[in-house]
């Protein structure tokens, strides 16, 4: 055999791994192109400049924007569907609730603020009051702190100044809704349009001593039903403070009125 030959192994491993070579060019060169097809496609909303699609920064800043104003929307529209629905009441406006204004609450119906909801004048009711369950249709227990002005209350008050202006009672409200097995699979937009969930009220005569704004944000409570301890916190698990609910229930009635009177 001459010294240019090669023995027949040795070939075929030649051609086994040309071949190899040539199909990893190949599927490297279809990889490229097809990245390149799609970098020079698509051109984002945005800044008008051609990206490889999902790569655009202010693309994916824009595709979060719409999510929000969707959002935003359709927590107008629920709040119409609330609005419209106290109207068929024919009563008299009670109050307002202010729902989900705990972080746990707020994550168990993914939801980044409160809510607030219409109550009617039958919906509160004073101490020592009689209810029949049998009136409601899926209600649970919650211990609040109920607020009732005094005079006007306005979006530019501080907390100090809502203070002055309201009197503080305690209460114990039933959340209700009209959705079966609403608790906590509701989704959001329905809570909202369901009037916060809102069921009845029972408060107290207002407290006869002086209080402040950090006092309000230290007020410990623990249920109990027939000497057996249901649950027990504390009032700054509201928001900080339960008077920054009140001051997020102004400023959120006073988009579309110049004064709140409840």
């Amino acid at each position: 055999m001459g010294g240019n030959t090669i023995n027949r192994p040795a070939k075929w491993i030649f051609c086994f791994a040309v071949f190899l070579l040539s199909s990893f060019v190949k599927r490297a060169y279809l990889f490229l192109k097809k990245r390149r097809y799609s970098y020079v496609r698509h051109r984002c909303t945005y800044c008008k400049k051609r990206y490889r699609k999902g790569s655009c920064k202010r693309s994916l800043s824009g595709i979060g924007k719409q999510a929000a104003l969707k959002s935003n929307r359709i927590r107008k529209k629920s709040y119409r569907v609330q609005h419209a629905f106290t109207e068929l009441k024919k009563e008299p406006l009670g109050g307002y609730k202010v729902s989900l204004t705990s972080e746990q609450t707020q994550r168990m119906f993914n939801s980044d603020s409160p809510f607030y909801g219409a109550e009617t004048a039958s919906a509160w009711l004073e101490n020592d009051a009689s209810l029949q369950l049998s009136d409601l249709m899926d209600p649970l227990l919650e211990v609040e702190m109920v607020f009732t002005a005094k005079e006007n209350l306005l979006p530019s008050d501080s907390l100090a100044e809502l203070l002055d202006k309201v009197s503080v009672s305690a209460g114990v409200e039933l959340p209700d809704s009209r959705f079966k097995d609403w608790f906590p699979s509701l989704p959001k937009y329905l809570v909202v349009a369901d009037g916060a969930v809102a069921g009845r009220v029972v408060y107290t005569k207002a407290t006869g001593r002086e209080v402040s704004v950090d006092d309000l944000a230290n007020v410990a409570c623990t249920l109990t039903l027939n000497g057996k301890e249901l649950g027990s916190g504390k009032s700054s698990e509201v928001l900080g403070n339960p008077l920054n609910s009140l001051q997020w229930l102004v400023k959120k009635i006073l988009l579309s009125n110049s004064v709140c009177r409840v």
